[in-house]
């Protein structure tokens, strides 16, 4: 038995030994293959194409670039135009900075630069008017405008441009007269219309059509007053003055009647044969429903000899002198200090105290103005700048007028205008006043002024000048002729501005009520 285990332990033996040397190289890991590291995929490209429209320039035209890469475009105008945004992005940034994750295609746009962005007008034209009375728009500086239309600055128009709607399309536009600056001998200059251009927002210079007597209706230094005299709702223009630099010569005055919307043109109507004038004004007198004229009529034969008279508008452009409606003076000197109206200042017609009946307001500038064998007129030269009120006869009498309170050391008055100020349906007086002492001081700049605010009580004027607004004096160096009204901020209260005169119409000064008192805001 034994010697049958034995061959059989040996066997066991052998075979673990050979299993175990098996086991431990199978244990042993196999050798490793090594395998190349792929490369990563190409990145994704696209395109950018950038373009600029007319107006403009833009930093770069494009190309391709990887995806995610960001790129920063500059748009830039060109003079005269503005960047109004881009196609291809709402961004309305000039500086534009896109991260390419596609083809893409941006363009700048450009547009010409609005010079100006005005609203429709709603202007009545059959309202009195007079010369100081003229659009909002009347800060616009027309010297640039003419600049831009490549027409020739031969210098200011001394009457103002006429602001209204002359092309009747809702939005004013401008006539103009200039005057040589450097020729005070020259004959007058054929008027100039700028139409005003919605898609442009600038004016545009457009050759006035006269239907007859072109070559006659020049304006050298005078009178434009704008009113609806044919009652059609388009504005015609009362266009006087004169035409060369001898003063004794108010060669015509002519009535433009408007008839730009129907074919262009405008037609004249001479009415040199009634008057001869160079300050004027408009009010329907009569009441019957049409604009009448008024004017002072100047004998040259005698400078004092000066009268107020009408003319009556029978309709159709015919008119007819009345001299029914002021009491005259028999001594012709003492009627022309009375009734003198002034050269560069303009009677206004309004019912001033609210009574029902229109008043008169009468400027002139000739305190100082009066030569040494006048000077027994001095007591009547206190009633030269006055209200004469209106009352129910319709005559207005020499009897019945209250003289505007005088300021020592700023006798002459330059304008007297009606000023709601405070939006209270009242309005006060606003005298603006000077210290000139000479005809030369009256036509420069270098004298002081004095704004002086008049309360209309029935017939008393009271003075609430220091009361009711600041700043209202300089000594030196300011002149605030001529002013304008108007709500130059939008906040619905009139400012008072002043505008600068004989070379361009400039905003320059202003004063607006705040809620308590009158403040001068610029500068």
């Amino acid at each position: 038995m034994k010697k049958l285990f034995y061959p059989f332990a040996i066997a066991l033996t052998v075979f673990v030994l050979i299993y175990s040397c098996s086991t431990e190289e199978d244990a042993t890991p196999p050798p490793q293959v090594q395998q190349p590291t792929p490369e990563p995929p190409a990145p994704k490209q696209y395109t950018l194409t950038v373009t600029a429209s007319e107006g403009g320039t833009v930093s770069t035209e494009g190309g391709t670039y990887d995806e995610g890469t960001e790129i920063t475009i500059t748009a830039t105008p060109a003079e005269g135009y503005e960047f109004a945004g881009w196609e291809g992005s709402d961004s309305t940034e000039a500086s534009l900075t896109i991260t390419l994750g596609q083809n893409s295609t941006i363009k700048a746009l450009f547009e010409l630069t609005r010079k100006y962005d005005f609203s429709q007008s709603s202007r009545n034209y059959n309202l009195p008017h007079h010369i100081t009375r003229n659009s909002t728009y009347s800060w616009i500086n027309v010297h640039e405008i003419m600049i831009r239309n490549g027409i020739d600055w031969v210098g200011p128009d001394q009457s103002g441009p006429a602001f209204a709607d002359w092309s009747g399309d809702g939005y004013e536009d401008i006539i103009v007269s200039p005057l040589s600056i450097d020729c005070w001998t020259c004959e007058g200059e054929k008027p100039q219309l700028y139409i005003y251009d919605t898609d442009l927002g600038d004016f545009i210079y457009e050759e006035m059509v006269f239907k007859s007597n072109e070559n006659e209706i020049l304006n050298r230094i005078g009178t434009k007053i704008i009113g609806d005299f044919d009652n059609d709702g388009d504005p015609d223009l009362l266009f006087g003055g004169y035409k060369d630099a001898d003063y004794d010569t108010y060669d015509k005055v002519w009535i433009l009647e408007n008839n730009y919307s129907i074919d262009g043109t405008f037609i004249p109507h001479d009415l040199s044969d009634l008057i001869k004038i160079n300050e004027t004004a408009t009010v329907d007198i009569d009441s019957d429903g049409d604009l009448d004229i008024f004017v002072v009529q100047h004998l040259k034969e005698n400078y004092y000899s000066r009268k107020p008279v009408f003319l009556i508008n029978n309709g159709n452009f015919e008119f007819s002198l009345s001299e029914e409606y002021f009491e005259y003076i028999e001594e012709v000197d003492l009627q022309g200090l009375f009734y003198n109206n002034g050269e560069n200042n303009s009677t206004i017609f309004e019912d001033i105290n609210q009574d029902g009946f229109i008043d008169v307001l009468w400027n002139q500038p000739r305190d100082w103005w009066v030569e040494e064998d006048k000077q027994h007129h001095r007591e009547l030269l206190k009633s030269i700048n006055k209200v004469v009120w209106g009352n129910s006869s319709g005559i207005y009498s020499i009897d019945d007028f209250t003289p505007i309170p005088n300021i020592e050391g700023f006798q002459l008055v330059d304008g007297i205008e009606p000023w709601d100020y405070n939006n209270d349906g009242v309005k006060e007086l606003v005298v603006i006043r000077d210290n000139a002492t000479s005809w030369d001081d009256a036509h420069s700049t270098t004298q002081g002024f004095y704004v002086q605010i008049l309360q209309v009580d029935d017939r008393d004027l009271i003075d609430i000048t220091e009361s009711t607004i600041e700043n209202f004096t300089e000594v030196n160096n300011t002149n605030l002729k001529p002013i304008r009204f108007i709500d130059f901020d939008g906040d619905g209260y009139l400012s008072m501005i002043r505008l600068i005169t004989n070379v361009e119409f400039n905003q320059s000064f202003e004063w607006e009520w705040d809620g308590s008192k009158i403040i001068k805001v610029s500068p």
